[in-house]
């Protein structure tokens, strides 16, 4: 994907069989729309890198990878405040997967409702958000049926987590 791409439509490379999305496996910074499940159930597709400089670009980006059971690396680099609603459902799950690694940059605000809802993480998972110093909330079912999560570190500024059927 170029970094001058702007707008990525509703399932654009939905279930097409994607590998890699550039060189970098990097999200292009400059998007400023992005559809539902975009990029979803595609199962080779390994590592993601999302940057943006429209840090809100992905709030209704509902299914973003949802279903990719090949990842093994994510990271919410700089410039992303929202994940949204299912965004990595069902990742990282094949039996094949030893599971998925997770680095959260600075700028994240928000996960909304189901965000890592059933992924399965690498063996014996901490999940750091100590440098997210802005981070207000957790929605519902955030971490919903993902396996292999052991410790959750959050930042003091943190004052809102909502819980459904787990957390």
């Amino acid at each position: 994907l170029p970094d001058s791409l702007k707008v990525l439509g509703e399932s654009a490379f939905f279930d097409c069989g994607l590998v890699t999305l550039n060189e970098t496996n990097t999200i292009p910074a400059n998007l400023t729309e992005i559809g539902n499940n975009v990029f979803g159930n595609n199962p080779s597709l390994k590592e993601v890198i999302l940057i943006s400089k429209n840090g809100s670009v992905y709030k209704n980006a509902t299914g973003l990878f949802a279903g990719c059971t090949g990842l093994t690396s994510i990271t919410i680099g700089n410039g992303i405040t929202v994940l949204p609603v299912d965004a990595f459902k069902n990742a990282a799950n094949s039996m094949e997967n030893s599971g998925l690694s997770v680095t959260f940059g600075q700028d994240l605000t928000t996960l909304l409702a189901n965000s890592f809802d059933g992924v399965k993480l690498k063996e014996e998972s901490v999940l750091d958000f100590s440098q997210c110093k802005n981070l207000s909330g957790i929605a519902s079912d955030a971490f919903k049926e993902a396996t292999n999560l052991t410790t959750v570190i959050l930042p003091a500024t943190t004052d809102k987590l909502e819980f459904g059927d787990s957390a």
